[in-house]
């Protein structure tokens, strides 16, 4: 049961200006909490009561129970008794006034949250942090059509999406990026997810998560934000370390911009900066046209080891402003690029 309210109370809003949104409710049935957009409840069986308890409040008096000891909490008039072992602790309640619970309406599909999670978390890389022009790009995109569903998150100049399986249909909304970070970090204990039009609930045993849905009305027409050149693709055979270490080289010594030269010879990444340089010669097998591109190497970095494995690398010529792209095992990732 502390390990439960422990719980309970980082899923509290500790700097809003209510009370009541940085407290844990207990009720006859439920114990639960909110941060507004989303809600963690959890099955009671300690006594019938309808109270609320400032998180910090109920976390100091936590702090000195030993994990697997039993906690009952018991109302009175404007406090509560915390009865665990010997020690019996007097807490101050709060109004529950105004403490909003999210409901969810109609028939619940649920399915193993594992899959969904990690399309969230690779899409997620590329979700803007912040965005006051573009808020949308501050969530990642879950869209449903008769081809299956992809997950995509993007801040305008790079994106990853991975399709995810599913049957088809319709279905179109965006999961803001702290609710999409809470959901991964659940999914990772297991348990089941449902998504409705504006809410995900994720269940485990006794354990209800709860979350708001946006609108994904703004979201750009991911399909065309980039196009690209899939002609001149290469495969990079055996590992994508040689890449990653010329953009960490890079990184390393304040180069913004690295110059992928592709050629028949092969592929020589450079970049420059303040007198430093880098140079790597790669072996890859290509026959195409030469071609030469710009890329930030964090993103490029970034792109690289959210991949996780051995990507194929699509390179556009830089006079059309084609992205950079990289596939592997239904993940997409796309780079906007620097002219040169």
């Amino acid at each position: 049961m502390k390990a439960t309210l422990e719980m309970l109370c980082g899923f509290t809003a500790p700097r809003s200006p209510a009370v009541i949104m940085s407290s844990v409710r207990i009720t006859r049935d439920w114990a639960y909490a909110t941060d507004g957009p989303s809600s963690m409840r959890v099955r009671w069986e300690g006594p019938d009561c309808d109270i609320a308890i400032t998180a910090p409040q109920l976390q100091a008096a936590l702090a000195g129970i030993v994990d697997d000891q039993a906690i009952k909490l018991v109302s009175g008039d404007g406090f509560a008794t915390l009865h665990a072992g010997r020690r019996k602790l007097k807490l101050r309640t709060v109004p529950i006034d105004g403490m909003p619970e999210i409901e969810v309406k109609g028939e619940l599909v649920f399915k193993e949250a594992g899959p969904l999670a990690d399309a969230l978390q690779y899409a997620l890389v590329t979700a803007s942090k912040k965005n006051l022009v573009r808020p949308e790009y501050c969530a990642v995109l879950i869209d449903q059509t008769e081809e299956g569903t992809h997950v995509v998150g993007l801040d305008g100049f790079r994106a990853n999406l991975v399709k995810v399986d599913s049957e088809p249909g319709k279905y179109r909304s965006l999961v803001p990026r702290a609710l999409a970070d809470r959901l991964v970090k659940l999914a990772k204990l297991g348990g089941q997810i449902a998504l409705t039009d504006d809410r995900v609930v994720f269940r485990k045993g006794d354990s209800e998560f709860i979350g708001v849905l946006q609108h994904a009305g703004k979201f750009p027409p991911w399909q065309r934000v980039m196009r690209p050149d899939e002609s001149k693709m290469f495969k990079l055979e055996g590992s994508q370390a040689p890449i990653l270490a010329a953009a960490q080289d890079a990184q390393r010594f304040g180069i913004d911009t690295l110059i992928l030269s592709l050629s028949k010879a092969g592929l020589k990444i450079t970049g420059s900066a303040k007198g430093d340089e880098i140079e790597h010669d790669i072996e890859i097998d290509y026959s195409g046209p030469e071609i030469e591109y710009g890329i930030h190497p964090v993103y490029l970095a970034d792109a690289i080891t959210s991949m996780g494995g051995w990507p194929s690398i699509s390179i556009a010529p830089p006079a059309s402003g084609l992205p950079m792209l990289m596939k592997l095992d239904g993940r997409t990732g796309i780079v906007q690029g620097k002219r040169v």
